[in-house]
């Protein structure tokens, strides 16, 4: 029986791309055609059609993509062994249209004795999240962010308090997690009175967890422990759906509420400095064009990152944000294009080598040359910006907190300040009615009113 292998036309957050396997046989004289899926996700530019995954089809490969890759060939081989050694047992009758899809789930889902004697660790079961769930590539970092914690936390009450503590989803409770909780709060201070214990725990993280950079630890603001208490509930909550778990230790707990300043942006003046502002090389006249688009659609860079010519229909880009596609009440956003959005997509078509409406560079790059971009354009007025240690806001000029999150604030801050409605904006920026981002946008607006009042009465 030969297997066909393929590769989907789909391709998830990460760029990859499922392997799908077919294959025929003649039963009585009877054509049966058998497909499965392979659960093998990998980069179209490593497939090929005889050997599945190839790594050798580029000289130069990032280690963690290669280490990728290499397990990605090591599932596949061992699905086409477990369907070879299936067909030598199989009967006539057994070869149905699913025969495939059977021994492929059989081989990858059925777990062997003493798999079922043996929990897996926390780590494990978080591996499989990040391997099944599809997400964005910098919400997978935040998550592995928050792992990383979690690894530093369980060393380090194994060095000062209890030598056989584990971080067991089976097991931890509710006082577990609040105990984590005011761990991250205090690991600054932590790692400064145990420099050696944490020097060791960086060292031996899991291996899923390594960091090819271990950045220092350091002090972080009441957000920033809200996200990873958040992040750990959102990974908790998928391990319950899944019944990986029974265990949920956040009952009854309650996480602390992100606090927030009062959000800065562009004015349609400055939008429009920056677009007509000459740029000393290629490079940044391409990085202002696409923040100008930005603030013309008010998508999320991670949903800018992935558009192409599939989006627009009739004049008006349609998407899924892909920070909330996957919750229940996922909303789509329909965003009219204005002649400007229209015109620089016709200037930069077909320039990028994926099929995108332009060509991108890394998005923490693209931060950098907008600091560049809004110093050239003389944008320096000076902004609030909220310290995350001490919650007090810093007054600082537009230039140095220039980030792709403004475009987003400038498309929706400007229209909310003329339309007012969170409907109509929500249906274009992808935000609910309710959002809180509404409430903070409409301060400016009771405070600018506040103003005329004071001013002209």
């Amino acid at each position: 029986m030969k297997i066909v292998l393929s590769l989907s036309k789909r391709t998830n957050t990460e760029g990859k791309s499922e392997i799908l396997m077919t294959t025929q046989t003649k039963v009585s004289g009877k054509v049966i055609r058998m497909r499965a899926k392979s659960e093998v996700f990998i980069h179209p530019d490593f497939f090929d059609k005889v050997k599945g995954v190839d790594i050798n089809k580029k000289r130069v490969i990032a280690s963690d993509v290669r280490k990728d890759h290499i397990e990605a060939k090591t599932k596949l081989d061992g699905i086409l062994t477990a369907i070879a050694k299936a067909e030598e047992t199989a009967q006539a009758e057994d070869f149905t249209n699913d025969w495939l899809a059977k021994v492929v789930e059989s081989h990858l889902h059925t777990k062997t004795e003493t798999e079922e004697q043996k929990p897996k660790t926390f780590f494990e079961l978080a591996d499989e999240y990040l391997k099944q769930a599809t997400f964005s590539y910098g919400f997978k970092k935040q998550i592995l962010v928050t792992l990383r914690f979690v690894a530093r936390y369980e060393g380090f009450v194994r060095a000062t308090e209890d030598k056989d503590f584990t971080f067991n989803p089976e097991s931890i409770n509710r006082e577990t997690i609040e105990d984590f909780r005011d761990y991250v709060r205090n690991e600054f201070t932590l790692s400064q009175e145990y420099p050696k214990i944490f020097a060791k725990l960086i060292r031996q993280y899991p291996a899923s967890l390594n960091d090819s950079r271990p950045r220092p630890i350091t002090n972080k603001g009441e957000n920033s422990v809200h996200n990873r208490l958040k992040q750990l509930k959102i990974l908790w909550n998928w391990l319950l759906k899944t019944k990986r778990i029974s265990n949920n230790p956040f009952l009854g707990f309650e996480n602390s509420s992100e606090t927030y300043g009062t959000p800065y942006y562009l004015t349609v003046q400055e939008r429009d400095k920056i677009a007509a502002t000459p740029m000393p090389t290629e490079a940044l006249t391409r990085q202002r064009d696409i923040f100008v688009f930005q603030c013309f659609v008010g998508c999320r860079v991670s949903d800018l990152m992935t558009f192409t010519d599939k989006n627009i229909e009739d004049g008006i880009l349609i998407y899924v944000p892909i920070k909330t596609h996957r919750e229940k009440d996922a909303r789509t956003a329909r965003v009219p294009l204005h002649e400007t959005a229209k015109a620089l997509i016709a200037k930069y078509r077909g320039q990028d080598s994926k099929g995108r409406l332009f060509p991108f560079i890394a998005a923490q790059k693209y931060n950098d040359s907008l600091k560049k971009i809004f110093k050239i354009a003389g944008i320096d007025r000076n902004v609030p910006v909220r310290n995350p240690l001490t919650g007090k806001d810093e007054m600082k000029p537009l230039f140095e907190v220039a980030s792709s999150h403004i475009a987003r604030r400038t498309f929706v801050g400007n229209l909310y300040f003329k339309v007012q409605d969170p409907a109509l904006i929500g249906k274009m920026s992808g935000h609910s009615e309710n959002s809180e981002a509404f409430s903070r946008y409409r301060k400016i607006e009771d405070e600018t009113l506040t103003d005329i009042v004071t001013k002209y009465l």
